[in-house]
């Protein structure tokens, strides 16, 4: 942020008018879910005196390194995360200056929180003749009427693990 910048024009009848956050980046907290991490702009919560930022009037640069989870178009603002990124947190720094002014400046961070992605394991029931307790027998896959991020599961995507160890008693 900048110092106050006053508009000292009295002789124009008009007020004067100061300006003391001429230029405001705000940093952003985006959590994303790794089912389908949308892109997201940086700039919706930014302003030029006062108004909200657009592409066109400031230029925008990436203050941090770069890194593979995340991607800054400095020409729209919007953040993209790459496919397969790890659930965890990941952080860009950006800066943005007026467009008229490009020593008006100022810097804010992105923080992304990839979340895990949604299973939902639906309960099965299997009555199936000819499994009994003795000889025992096969079901169908349990997996059939799961899904994982809305799409159907594959074992693949998961590790199985038993919850409830009870047995058919008999």
């Amino acid at each position: 942020n900048l110092l106050p910048i006053t508009d000292n024009s009295a002789f124009d009848g008009g007020p004067d008018v100061v300006y003391s956050n001429c230029i405001d980046a705000v940093s952003d907290n985006v959590s994303v879910s790794s089912c389908s991490p949308q892109p997201f702009s940086v700039l919706t919560n930014d302003t030029v005196f006062g108004q909200q930022v657009t592409p066109g009037n400031v230029v925008i640069t990436q203050v941090s390194p770069n890194i593979p989870e995340l991607t800054l178009d400095t020409s729209t603002g919007v953040v993209t995360v790459a496919p397969g990124t790890l659930i965890g947190i990941y952080t860009l720094t950006y800066q943005i200056c007026n467009i008229n002014n490009l020593s008006h400046c100022d810097t804010a961070t992105v923080t992304v929180t990839m979340t895990s992605p949604i299973v939902n394991a639906q309960n099965d029931n299997f009555t199936i003749p000819g499994i009994d307790g003795c000889f025992g027998g096969t079901t169908s896959s349990v997996i059939t009427n799961d899904l994982l991020c809305s799409t159907n599961l594959i074992s693949s995507d998961v590790t199985f693990s038993l919850v409830s160890p009870n047995s058919i008693p008999g």
